[in-house]
């Protein structure tokens, strides 16, 4: 069996300007290029107000064989404080009906403006709790949960390798160094609207690697259909 490879690329948002963000369209063409697969985490309050043209764009990538768009959290807060002086971030550290309901934002936004069902989820920076596990419950619509919990019924995708040293960096030293072929899948996360010049090489590096490896690039979603097939 080949080597599945699920590629996580963060936090698509409008452009006002293009749309999508230049590297952004810069990274959707590469992997149509490549013929090669990635989902783009959508979050969702880029939805509020934005203009049909975006929710058409949206609607068009999750339609095309290469992508899917999957839930990334609704307004994508990190490191902030409480009113105790607690860190906490959209998913973890926060009250079930907060979490509850981000979760739903989103899901709705995606279907009302984009026409899109959302399957899968990703955590904002991660962080999640066992709050979260108990809100996702509540949204069957989701079924593959990335970098998860193991306690969840969704299919959980784990962190194996990282593909960015550090976050937002690709590096294909780093990569390869860490690279094990006989590992059965690895979901790589990565920030495409990062990206310089120098950076997409970096990744363009690690997927002619990968590609010599005969990898399969899978999206997350087909990637839950095919095991419960």
């Amino acid at each position: 069996m080949p080597q599945t490879i699920i590629l996580k690329a963060d936090d698509i948002r409008y452009d006002p300007e293009h749309i999508l963000p230049v590297r952004w369209q810069t990274f959707i063409t590469y992997i149509t290029e490549q013929n090669i697969n990635a989902g783009l985490g959508l979050i969702g309050n880029s939805l509020e107000g934005a203009p049909s043209r975006y929710c058409k764009r949206l609607n068009q990538l999750h339609n095309n064989k290469h992508f899917e768009i999957w839930h990334h959290g609704y307004d994508h807060v990190l490191k902030g404080t409480n009113d105790k002086g607690d860190i906490y971030h959209e998913f973890f550290n926060t009250p079930f009906a907060h979490q509850l309901d981000h979760l739903q934002k989103t899901q709705a936004l995606a279907k009302e403006k984009a026409n899109i069902i959302l399957r899968t989820f990703g955590a904002t920076g991660n962080g999640i709790d066992d709050t979260t596990t108990e809100a996702l419950a509540q949204v069957p619509e989701l079924k593959v949960w990335l970098y998860g919990k193991n306690e969840s019924p969704l299919y959980n995708l784990k962190r194996t390798i990282n593909l960015e040293y550090p976050v937002h960096n690709p590096d294909f030293a780093s990569f390869q160094e860490n690279y094990d072929s006989d590992q059965p899948c690895l979901v790589l996360q990565m920030h495409p609207n990062s990206w310089d010049d120098q950076r997409f090489g970096q990744f363009d590096q690690i997927i002619q690697l990968l590609k010599k490896h005969n990898a399969a690039f899978v999206l997350p979603y087909d990637s839950y259909l095919q095991q419960s097939a």
